[in-house]
């Protein structure tokens, strides 16, 4: 199982991990400065509250298109691309509403203004691996 749940209120809020011994998001979290750590980690409390609602907007944004799955089906899945921000750390998410979860994928310093291309094509592979394993239907 490729996911890994972290918190459930509201919202599910899981991790992506690509092993039993690798999460790439918890691995990004660990290298945070212990201030920048504490904050991520109360914003995705915030998040598992509100959904991608959490203000300031900034905060958790849209970051790229949507993949939509089982097109025009009654099973059909819209995967949003969006991304938490903490300071210059920037934190992927698929944002799916109507299961109200938020998968985070992997983090990375913000280098470029637009979402990096690499990051987007992470995306779109990770979303094709979870859909493959039956984790979005």
């Amino acid at each position: 199982m490729p996911l890994k749940n972290v918190i459930k209120q509201n919202w599910e809020i899981l991790y992506y991990q690509h092993s039993e011994s690798r999460c790439d998001i918890e691995d990004y979290l660990k290298e945070l400065s212990e201030e920048d750590k504490a904050e991520a980690l109360a914003k995705l409390d915030t998040l598992a509250e509100k959904g991608r609602d959490i203000r300031p907007t900034k905060v958790f944004h849209e970051a790229g298109e949507d993949i939509i799955l089982n097109k025009g089906q009654k099973n059909e899945i819209k995967c949003k691309m969006y991304r938490l921000e903490q300071n210059r750390h920037r934190l992927y998410a698929i944002l799916i509403e109507a299961k109200k979860q938020i998968i985070f994928t992997h983090g990375k310093l913000k280098k470029t203004q637009p979402t990096d291309k690499s990051d987007k094509k992470r995306f779109k592979e990770i979303v094709k691996r979870l859909n493959a394993e039956g984790e979005l239907s």
